[in-house]
């Protein structure tokens, strides 16, 4: 008896045939839009490049900038969080498989839950040395 192959919904997923090695111009991970895979997700994850680079430049240059301009494009690094995790998030990857998503989430939780126990010590800290002076 000859071996059948499994129907296709039984199949592990793969590629979209659009996604295809020949299909992605150079272009497409630096202009927005470009991307045959999921365009408007990996738009916003070119967007939080994009950032992430100009943070970047300008800590090089931090001596040369005011500090409340230095300070306010660091500022940037929360709107770029949230760009960068909802990229990921709704772009996933490839192979569809969850262990991106988990990662993400639980990378992204981390941050938040690290930022705010962050702020409210500082918060504790500038009352506390109020109160000493």
């Amino acid at each position: 008896m000859a071996a059948t192959a499994p129907p296709a919904a039984a199949r592990a997923p793969s590629l979209p045939a659009k996604f295809s090695p020949s299909t992605v111009r150079v272009s497409a991970p630096l202009v927005p839009m470009a991307s045959p895979w999921k365009p408007g997700a990996v738009a916003w994850g070119i967007a939080a490049f994009y950032v992430l680079v100009l943070i970047q430049l300008t800590s090089w240059g931090m001596k040369w900038l005011p500090r409340k301009v230095w300070h306010g494009i660091h500022m940037l690094s929360y709107p770029m969080f949230v760009l960068a995790t909802y990229h990921g998030v709704v772009a996933g990857n490839a192979d569809r498989s969850n262990i991106v998503f988990v990662l993400v989430a639980a990378g992204g939780c981390s941050i938040l839950l690290f930022a705010a126990t962050a702020r409210v010590l500082q918060a504790r800290h500038k009352r506390i040395q109020k109160s000493l002076v």
